[in-house]
Parts: structure tokens; sequence; C-alpha cells
């Protein structure tokens, strides 16, 4: 598939290049939402918001090779909102797909833990962890070095081994 000439057809109105390109990233922005939401309902309704909004924003859309991230940020920002409006409850689900822990307490210690960090580690551990972001696509996507990062990150899982720790500590 030719993103570059899909995008060109999009933006003057032809929807059949248009369902290519949500064609081409659909599962990825399912997958994305799926993590926020942790349920299929919402990450259905958060795709088919996604593909509204970029429907009519395609024009905004510079370039055409990075629609793929285009539309992955549309995602991010739309989950993000939904959760402010939720007072960000992170649904338990999320933590079952990141493996970390063992047993169903363990993960709801986790999740625990994760709501009390700074909601942009938080979303920096989602996206490296839930999503496979590498570090560099974290630092383009939110315009800081890849320094910044690494140290949002380290401090973000930094707390979680202390917190994990202690309650161990507390447990054991």
């Amino acid at each position: 598939m030719n993103i570059k000439r899909a995008v060109k057809e999009a933006k003057k109105g032809d929807e059949e290049a248009f369902l290519l390109l949500i064609n081409f990233v659909k599962e990825s922005l399912y997958r994305t939402a799926f993590r926020y939401f942790g349920n299929e309902h919402d990450a259905l309704d958060a795709v088919q918001e996604v593909t509204c909004k970029a429907y009519l924003k395609i024009d905004h859309l510079r370039k055409a090779e990075q629609f793929k991230g285009w539309m992955l940020r549309m995602m991010i920002n739309h989950c993000n909102d939904v959760w402010k409006k939720r007072k960000r409850n992170i649904p338990v689900e999320e933590i079952f797909y990141a493996g970390f822990v063992e047993n169903n307490d363990d993960q709801l210690i986790l999740m625990e833990m994760l709501l009390k960090l700074e909601p942009k580690i938080q979303e920096i551990i989602h996206l490296k962890y839930f999503d496979d972001w590498t570090i560099k696509q974290i630092a383009d996507w939110k315009k800081v070095p890849e320094g910044t990062i690494k140290t949002w990150l380290n401090r973000g899982l930094q707390h979680l081994r202390v917190e994990w720790e202690k309650g161990e500590e507390s447990h054991g």
C-alpha cells in the first residue's frame, strides 16, 4: 500500500483511500484503546471516534508517511481525554497484559501503585511496556530529549520498585 498516495487521495475526499488507510492502522488503534480501557466496547468506541476525527482532520496531516503515528497520537490523546473524564480509573484488565506479576492480588496492588505516579510517568510506562514504543518514539512524540524520557521512566520504575518492596515487607 502506498501511504503517500492514499493520504493524498483521502485529502481530496476519496473515501476508499481513507478506508484503506484506516484498515492499515485499525489493529494498532484497537490494541492501544483496549490497553487503555481494558474492554472491547470502549476500545471499539474509541476506534470509531478517532476514525471520525481523522476523517474530519485529514487535511491537518502534514507528512503522509507519518499517518500511523498521527493516528496513534490521536488515539492516545482521545484515551487520555476519556480517562480525565472518568477521573483516571485505570481498568484492572490493563495490568493483566503487562505480565509483570503472577496473581490477581499482585496485579491489583501494582495497579494502585501505578495510579500514584505522575500522569506523564504513567503515560510513558504505558507506552513503553503496554504498547511497545521505543524510548526514541516516545521522545519524538513528547518532543523532549530521549534522556528525559529515560529519566522519567527510571523515576517511575524506581518508585514502583520501592513501593513494591515496602508492600512485601509489610506482608512478608
